[in-house]
């Protein structure tokens, strides 16, 4: 994915805060059943971050529904790709480079 076609964050609230508070859950019980930080979940919920594909995975599984049900498409952009660390070159070993081993 080329640097100019990133996907945006929309910075809104999300279906999953409504879906948690229909289900008379609250944010704090589902991140502790998911094992999630809760400034995490509430970062998901807000729409300010991207959620991860294991967490996606986690979402489906707690709450029986498909992602595409909890958070708006952009969200999904990186559902099936991770992007790499920032500064990460794929195929570079740092550790055999600065061990001279490469």
């Amino acid at each position: 994915m080329a640097p100019d076609e990133r996907p945006y964050l929309p910075r809104r609230r999300q279906q999953l805060a409504r879906l948690i508070k229909s289900r008379d859950l609250t944010r704090v019980a589902v991140a502790h059943m998911l094992g999630m930080p809760i400034n995490r979940l509430n970062n998901l919920c807000n729409g300010s971050v991207f959620p991860h594909p294991d967490e996606l995975k986690a979402f489906e599984s707690f709450f029986g529904l498909p992602a595409q049900t909890m958070f708006e498409p952009d969200m999904l952009a990186y559902r099936d790709a991770w992007p790499p660390k920032r500064g990460a070159r794929p195929g570079v070993n740092y550790r055999a480079k600065r061990e001279g081993t490469e």
